[in-house]
């Protein structure tokens, strides 16, 4: 029980004061495993669940939920959990966290579940949680495979070379993001920057194809733009990912565009500034 992981950076966070920049925690609460070599069978270390625990972990997160930095809704302090279907009960455990965070003196917490599972669960609003976070991909977005492959000569040989590979279109899945309905409870959206995850797995990669830091800054500026009548507090958009390497899926610089998805997100927000221009006559 109460087994930390890659704790480091937050604690870092925490304890220096910086980067002086709003934050929020998620959980990433599953089993450590060979995931990133295609082997989630092979665990390392496993994920348990008891009410010892869910009031250990609370205890330790009311220190960042204290955080200046902390983001918070309606006055609460906003955290996520990665995947509540896996835990055992849902309600014992957010009324556990809500009940203790009470008795601290932090007050209510503003609980959201992300959209993490391919199955289409998240539809049915679990009503002990307050919203929901869109997590992309999801497959069932990405519409048909896409052949034959000698029309994407931007996708390395290797990955072509492996017939087990799946390729999709990237404007398609943003295309489809972009068109769901809306649903009965609040959820905040999400823009992905790309996806190529065959440097993770060595067969059955699936690879978006055509992702360009102005297909992004599309996605991410019309999104932006969808919550701009919300509180000020509410006007949250979530991206995928920040680092996430060996998914093809990254904000940072790399060598084929540089500082371009960076550069895209800062002229979507820029864009959401900017003040519309009055009609000519």
């Amino acid at each position: 029980m109460g087994r930390r992981l890659l704790e480091r950076p937050v604690d870092e966070i925490l304890n220096s004061g910086r980067p002086d920049f709003p934050f929020c925690l998620c959980w990433a609460n599953e089993p450590w495993s060979r995931n990133w070599t295609g082997e989630r069978s092979r665990v390392l270390v496993s994920q348990e669940y008891s009410r010892e625990d869910d009031l250990a972990h609370v205890r330790h997160l009311a220190e960042f939920f204290d955080d200046p930095r902390y983001i918070r809704i309606d006055g609460k302090p906003f955290f996520l959990i990665y995947h509540s279907s896996d835990l055992p009960d849902e309600a014992r455990t957010v009324d556990t966290w809500r009940e203790e965070a009470h008795r601290l003196g932090v007050g209510d917490l503003f609980l959201a579940r992300v959209e993490s599972r391919s199955s289409g669960s998240w539809w049915k609003h679990n009503s002990c949680f307050d919203a929901s976070v869109e997590f992309l991909p999801e497959w069932p977005l990405v519409g048909r495979r896409s052949f034959p492959v000698t029309r994407f000569p931007y996708v390395g040989p290797r990955q072509l070379q492996n017939p087990l590979n799946s390729i999709y279109r990237y404007k398609t899945l943003m295309k489809n993001a972009l068109a769901r309905p809306e649903v009965d409870h609040e959820r905040f959206r999400c823009a992905l920057v790309s996806w190529d995850n065959s440097a993770r797995r060595a067969s059955k990669a699936i690879i978006l194809h055509g992702s360009t830091p102005d297909l992004y800054e599309s996605w991410l500026a019309e999104l932006i733009r969808r919550v701009q009548t919300k509180p000020p507090e509410r006007r949250l958009v979530f991206i995928s990912s920040w680092n996430e390497w060996a998914e093809g899926n990254h904000l940072e610089p790399d060598r084929k565009w540089g500082l371009g998805y960076l550069e895209a997100t800062r002229r979507a927000l820029e864009s959401s500034q900017t003040p519309a221009r009055a009609p000519r006559p």
